[in-house]
């Protein structure tokens, strides 16, 4: 699928998952036929902000130089065909070093860039966590000592936070909240079609399944054949689905109203039952239960490769297990489990409550378009 180039604009702060969702993205629209390039925000031959650039960062020219590359990235990808992105372009490998150095126009070099980017018909997708410095210190803790000493060392040696006296890891905290504040009033002041995500590491499938369908509805996406959308939303699923009825397995009320929680997963610490909600695993797994089948607590790459509990079924019956994706990979897979007549129970981020689908329905969404297969349990008791 050739079609004319177009720029999605990842950004946010250290940790929001920024490259996850980068990476994710580039391999779906390569998936598709699009011709995805991504461009790491590290890459020292970075096309917009090279390590030649970046390390002349404190002079007070560094603001010009940033849009001359953003001019040379124009007009060397203005002919090209599909799908350019890049993560950590717009503010952190940019805008946030003219903030340490308390350099003024940002809102005016931001309007400028905007300006030079529109013959890529640009997209921004802003990953925000609700608070930045709760983020920060979640950040710290998971990178280390020794990557947190390094950045409060560096940070300590700026402008910004010389005025301020900010220091050590606190003084890095206050500085990204600050600087998350800075990327919310330049994302407000921008008129090309933008996304902001509230994100909560380490999930990262609810922040590409908002992206694509973001990205479905601007054009910057596009699949071939085109997905058969419902007339009800974006989101690919209709009302007869919320309608447990429809299964012909009896569905317990136990199982009515359980909500999605990604972080009750099988085997998670203190996680029993469904009453404070499941992730689409535990949810599967609890329902097979209900009905006498034993089952371990697998994720879905365990579950895939599992030969002890279940076992690989070209077609399914009631109560085996269906795995989708949005990649021809098990790590991550969505999980259902079948109910008979082609349908399928699940419980799914983004439709927010249990849902009984056909295959038909359950594949045409993008993330989830890959069938891994299907698996079957050994023991039922009598």
């Amino acid at each position: 699928m050739k079609t004319k180039g177009r720029l999605i604009l990842i950004d946010g702060l250290p940790g929001s998952g920024k490259s996850t969702l980068a990476e994710r993205l580039c391999t779906f629209a390569n998936s598709n036929q699009d011709q995805a390039i991504w461009y790491l925000e590290e890459d020292r031959e970075h096309p917009v902000h090279p390590a030649a650039l970046t390390m002349w960062r404190r002079p007070s020219g560094f603001p010009a130089r940033c849009l001359d590359a953003w001019r040379r990235f124009v007009e060397k990808e203005r002919a090209a065909t599909g799908l350019r992105i890049l993560e950590g372009s717009l503010f952190q490998s940019t805008v946030r070093f003219m903030m340490e150095e308390q350099q003024c126009g940002l809102e005016g070099y931001i309007n400028q860039v905007e300006d030079i980017l529109r013959p890529l018909s640009p997209a921004v997708i802003y990953l925000r966590p609700v608070d930045a410095m709760t983020h920060s210190r979640e950040t710290a803790r998971h990178r280390g000592e020794s990557w947190t000493d390094k950045v409060s060392a560096y940070l300590e040696s700026t402008s910004y936070c010389q005025a301020r006296e900010l220091k050590g890891s606190e003084g890095m905290h206050r500085l990204w909240a600050d600087y998350a504040e800075r990327c919310d009033s330049l994302i407000a002041q921008m008129s090309v079609p933008k996304l902001t995500i509230s994100v909560a590491p380490p999930d990262s499938e609810s922040p590409f399944i908002e992206s694509v369908d973001f990205l479905l509805s601007t054009g910057h996406m596009q699949l071939d054949p085109p997905l058969r959308k419902s007339e009800d939303s974006v989101m690919y699923f209709s009302k007869e689905a919320l309608d447990l009825k429809r299964s012909p397995i009896l569905i317990a009320p136990k199982f009515h109203d359980v909500p999605f929680d990604f972080d009750r997963y099988p085997g998670a610490p203190g996680v029993r039952g469904l009453d404070d909600g499941a992730n689409c695993q535990l949810f599967a797994y609890e329902f097979l239960r209900e009905h006498g089948f034993a089952i371990g607590d697998l994720r879905s790459s365990d579950l895939w490769e599992d030969t002890e509990h279940t076992y690989e079924v070209a077609s399914p019956e009631a109560f085996d297990l269906l795995m989708v994706h949005d990649r021809p990979d098990a790590w991550g897979a969505h999980v259902l489990v079948c109910v008979g007549q082609g349908l399928f129970l699940h419980l799914s981020r983004r439709i927010g409550r249990p849902a009984v689908e056909s295959l038909e329905e359950i594949l045409a969404r993008p993330y989830y378009r890959y069938l891994i297969g299907f698996k079957r349990c050994r023991v039922r008791a009598q």
